[in-house]
């Protein structure tokens, strides 16, 4: 019996705007259904049978979803269908050579095949265009030759299921895809907010356990955010709409909201690893002047996100200033769906997860609230004067002689506000300005002590190193060390660092505090660069949403919008915005800051290729290069060799396969008396890229096609002969409407259950159909419901037998080799960005003041690539989640499957794609100051190029190790040398930055932001040998140890 708590769970879905997509799903189809009984609708048709396939176009046309999505879905459908169409007229022609008939089809298949490939989106174009092509086949063999009354047929049945579904899309709770955008932009921008108040918490040092649960999971959750954004934006493209916004707005309203997520988590990232590790050093001197200043900037930027979410929400503001918690839309299901998110604890096995993240989930978003609650509240509570006061820091460094930061900032630049009575966007800036000059006040003044670096005045980059024997003799700490051998009072990476044998207490003690002051700067420099450019987007963000008249003041109007002329007009491929680095004083010397969106759309226009940039920064020649013949053969004979390809092989060769049936005389007769035509939907669906996928889709194929066929029987039997009706069409109707709901349900919120919701609906359908128009419909003796499912359960056995072959014995992919593969790939693809990202470095921090500078158009050419395989990395992790859970569906007794591996590579290269594209944002495109060249670039070149030389050598070790499966040594690069380059590279960067402090040009370069550049991007790159010995210590776990192996 059914609980009360899932009673009520079950009325809150059906009273609430969720179910509307439902119910319009549940009218379409029970719409369709209902107008084949009825005997003037059927008479239309030239071949009522073929009616049949109008409900599949209901039930996969999206009918539910918003209209952008729907008509998108129709428009496929229907030129899938308009493709078969042809394809039946070609095939029914050749109806005198079987032969020639096969040849054909199998080209169309594959063709169709290589199209599914591309994406879910293009699921119902293959389909579609696949089983009109065969009735072209099925048909000219029953009639020996083509008819053009069941081409009208079968094109008649296929339009009044589009027409159907437009009709009910569109007139029945209509919902625009351009509004799901706004209020998607409006749920991810208070994801946004909350986040970035939880962070400004952390950095304070003031969040609780709770705040960093929800912390956690909305660093997850922007992720997702970010995917349903996307999809949305593609929807919106063929709407027309009344809006004040354009494509480009939309477009560019993403790419800032993407641009503050990527903020938001490289704040979060940083803040991450350093959590818990804090010395009093932060504690004692930035964090007193930060607490009471934050609650001003935090007030600024919460206002300011409620004015941009009131004008996407064409709402009043007031509607959003007492708004705790999330938007009254229901968005967070589709979020989940669009997105997958790899979870630290992920098994072998997948049994019961969906629930238990179900049930996570809604406990997070009862967090969630409660938390958006109490930081709604804090906020408000910020009182304006006293915030400013607390601008001024309450201690200062224990130096003795240092004057006051308060006295210096006044001297420094009078321009930054004192006092103010307003919050808002006017305030971000000046506020934030005002606290990171103070932060770097401080920094210069301990830079100055010598506090940070100890008492250690010699570069460690000019130590000499231990002999040979030092460092590898036995009893020296060496991997080779007898086990008889007394072990050594010294470790050996001690040893490899040229450091004393031992040291004293207070050495250690000393190098322990300097490391924990290291964490700070770390804390103080992260920060601040991360959330300048969450203020400098917001900025952008506000001045591009919030619109008003010039002369009445009044918000810009409405306009007529053709979504799909504007796209077409000017196409975005991405909406991924640079977040280049801004100097902060320009906007505080009255200039105009430069748009980083704009400098990357002014170089896009130069006509200047990838390979000609490069040529330009390696100082040679450039010769463009045409593809030979032969080059082009072999290209051609790789595509052919793809994982894609061969899907789409072995997927022509079943359908073939499934067609031999018809075309040998000694089947035929079986194939028409059985009608296995609809067998060939279950071999299209069955037929996957991976094993692991058709395993799953096996067990929902037989799941949905046995409940349907039974659900259609016992319809059938229920209503047989009531009313005077062969079967009482109106409780049949009645009873379908009622039970697809459920169905319609796992359609638009459990996509997963796609399959299986769409074949127990067809099936059911199609069951019913074919009774009633032979019994009902044309009063001829036909088989009875239960002969008639036990004709198509075995079409569904004959299928899925073919299937089976196909994917178990011929060319077998499994999902696990193609997830490893997968992971090879991405760690390749992650060398050659490293790669390139260091020529992109060279050219814009060069090791010398003489060296050859490249013009800036090659580098904004080098960064636009370097963007792109970012964004094509991103992808590569994207795609992987749902390998994640075929892979774990394969049975393998003798190795079970480690999934908590793979998520852990996954985290890693994610955590070094964020930290890389980090550290190009940071250093932008512009050379850096000669004293930056000078100072640190020159000297502290060494570390730059040993650690370019580990990282590029542990990438490809782990990479070839993961395409080849074959097991790591023992001892790999990033364990065996990187771990103590961190410490030595930041204390000599910190003993540089203490003597440029004593000067005015150092000084400058501290105050103007310059030397952020160049410390972001050390601190960036020095935080890579965590996650690199991580991906080495995880290949190693998972493919094995050669010592052990070769034993």
């Amino acid at each position: 019996m059914m609980s009360m708590s899932a009673l009520r769970s079950v009325r809150r879905v059906v009273f609430s705007t969720q179910f509307v997509p439902v119910l319009k799903g549940a009218l379409t189809y029970t719409i369709a259904l209902s107008l084949i009984m009825v005997r003037g609708f059927t008479d239309l048709s030239e071949y009522p049978p073929a009616l049949a396939s109008m409900l599949i176009l209901t039930i996969a046309g999206n009918t539910g979803g918003p209209i952008g999505s729907t008509l998108q879905a129709a428009f496929l459908a229907t030129t899938g269908v308009a493709v078969g169409g042809l394809g039946f007229f070609v095939l029914a022609h050749l109806h005198e050579s079987h032969t020639a008939q096969g040849f054909v089809f199998f080209i169309f298949v594959y063709v169709a095949a290589l199209i599914r490939a591309r994406g879910f989106k293009w699921f119902g174009f293959s389909l579609f265009s696949v089983l009109m092509a065969f009735n072209g086949i099925y048909t000219s063999v029953l009639l020996n030759g083509f008819s053009a009354a069941y081409l009208r047929a079968y094109l008649k049945a296929y339009a009044w299921g589009v027409a159907i579904g437009l009709v009910v899309n569109l007139l029945i709770w209509p919902r625009s895809s351009e509004k799901e955008l706004r209020q998607t932009l409006v749920l991810s921008l208070e994801h946004i907010g909350t986040f970035a108040h939880l962070l400004s918490k952390t950095y304070t040092m003031t969040i609780t356990e709770e705040e960093k649960e929800v912390r956690d999971q909305l660093a997850q959750s922007l992720r997702a955010d970010f995917g349903l954004l996307n999809q949305k934006i593609a929807d919106t493209t063929v709407e027309i709409n009344f809006s004040k916004y354009s494509m480009s707005d939309y477009t560019h309203f993403v790419g800032r909201t993407r641009a503050l997520q990527i903020a938001a988590i490289s704040a979060y990232s940083s803040l991450l690893s350093m959590e818990g590790k804090d010395g009093d050093l932060f504690k004692s001197h930035f964090l007193p002047s930060t607490r009471q200043s934050f609650l001003v900037f935090r007030r600024s930027v919460d206002i300011t996100l409620k004015e941009i979410m009131a004008a996407l929400a064409d709402k009043p503001l007031d509607d959003y200033k007492n708004r705790p918690g999330h938007t009254d839309i229901d968005l967070e299901d589709q979020r989940g769906a669009s997105l997958g998110n790899v979870d630290d604890g992920v098994t072998g096995t997948m049994e019961g997860l969906s629930a238990e993240l179900q049930r996570a989930e809604k406990d997070i978003d009862v967090q969630l609230r409660a938390v958006s609650r109490r930081l709604e509240t804090e906020v408000d509570g910020a009182n304006d004067d006293s915030a400013v006061h607390s601008s001024v820091p309450s201690s200062r460094p224990a130096t003795g002689n240092v004057q006051p930061v308060t006295e210096k900032l006044d001297a420094h630049d009078g321009t930054l506000p004192t006092t103010t009575a307003t919050f808002g966007v006017e305030r971000i800036a000046p506020t934030f300005e005002k606290f990171a000059l103070v932060q770097q006040h401080i920094l210069s003044e301990i830079l100055a002590t010598g506090a940070l670096h100890g008492s250690d005045q010699k570069l460690r980059l000019h130590l000499p190193q231990p002999s040979l024997h030092a460092a590898w003799g036995i009893g020296t700490g060496g991997t080779d060390t007898p086990r008889t051998t007394v072990p050594p009072q010294h470790s050996e990476l001690d040893l490899l660092l040229g450091r004393p044998d031992e040291r004293t207490s207070e050495e250690e003690k000393e190098e322990a505090e300097q490391t924990a002051n290291h964490h700070s700067l770390l804390r103080v420099y992260s920060f601040i660069f991360a959330m300048r450019i969450y203020v400098q987007q917001l900025e952008r963000y506000h001045r591009e949403a919030v619109r008003f008249e010039p002369r009445t003041g009044k918000p810009a109007p409405r306009r007529l919008q053709f979504r799909l002329f504007q796209h077409l007009a000017n196409p975005h491929k991405t909406t991924l915005h640079s977040i280049n680095f801004t100097p902060p004083q320009a906007k505080f010397a009255g200039s105009p800051v430069e748009d980083p969106v704009a400098l990357a759309e002014e170089a896009d226009e130069r006509d200047l290729g990838f390979k000609e940039a490069m040529a330009l920064l390696e100082q040679r020649t450039y010769t463009p290069q045409k593809k030979t013949l032969l080059q082009r053969a072999k290209q051609l004979e790789r595509a052919a060799r793809s994982p894609t390809s061969i899907f789409a092989l072995k997927t022509a060769a079943g359908a073939i396969v499934f067609a031999m049936l018809l075309f040998a005389t000694t089947t035929r007769e079986f194939f028409i008396k059985y009608s296995l035509t609809g067998g060939l939907l279950t071999l299209m669906v069955s037929i996957s890229p991976t094993l692991g996928q058709s395993l799953l889709a096996f067990v929902l194929q037989i799941a949905g096609s046995g409940l349907g066929y039974l659900w259609g029987v016992a319809l059938l039997e229920m209503f047989r002969g009531v009313g005077g009706y062969a079967f009482n069409p109106f409780g049949v109707v009645a009873m379908i409407f009622v039970s697809s709901l459920p169905f319609f349900y796992l359609i638009y919120y459990y996509p997963k259950f796609f399959v299986f919701s769409l074949l127990a609906l067809n099936s059911t359908g199609v069951l019913v159909v074919s009774e009633w128009i032979y019994v009902e419909y044309w009063h001829r003796p036909f088989d009875t419901p239960i002969f008639r499912a036990g004709k198509a359960i075995t079409a569904l056995g004959i299928a899925l037998g073919i299937a089976v072959v196909f994917q178990v014995f011929i060319l077998r992919n499994p999902a696990r080799r193609t997830l490893r593969k997968a992971l090879a790939g991405l760690t390749y693809s992650m060398l050659s960005y490293y790669t390139l990202f260091h020529a992109y470095v060279q050219a814009v921090v060069p090791v010398a003041l003489d060296e050859y500078r490249p013009p800036r158009s090659a580098v904004m050419r080098l960064e636009k690539e370097l963007k792109r395989r970012e964004w094509k990395m991103q992808k590569q992790l994207i795609d992987m989640i749902p390998l994640l859970i075929f892979a774990a569906a394969e049975v393998d007794f003798i190795s079970p499957f480690r999934a908590d591996l793979a998520a852990k590579i996954m985290r890693c290269h994610q955590t070094m794609l964020d930290r890389l594209k980090e550290a190009r944002s940071v250093i932008g495109v512009d050379v850096v100051p000669d004293i930056i060249t000078r100072e640190f670039s020159a000297r502290l070149y060494a570390y730059r190029r040993r650690n370019i030389r580990l990282a590029k050598a542990s990438l490809y070790t782990c990479a070839a190790s993961l395409a080849s499966k074959a097991p790591l040594p023992g001892e790999t690069p990033a364990k065996l040398l990187m771990t103590g380059n961190v410490g030595d590279f930041l204390h000599d960067a910190m003993l540089i930055s203490s003597h440029i402090s004593r000067t005015e040009e150092g000084k400058e370069a501290i105050m103007n932001g310059e030397l952020t550049r160049y410390w972001a991007y050390v601190m960036t790159i020095t935080s890579l040998s965590e996650q690199l010995i991580t991906l080495e210590e995880t290949c190693h776990e998972l493919c094995g140890d050669l010592d052990a192996t070769l034993l």
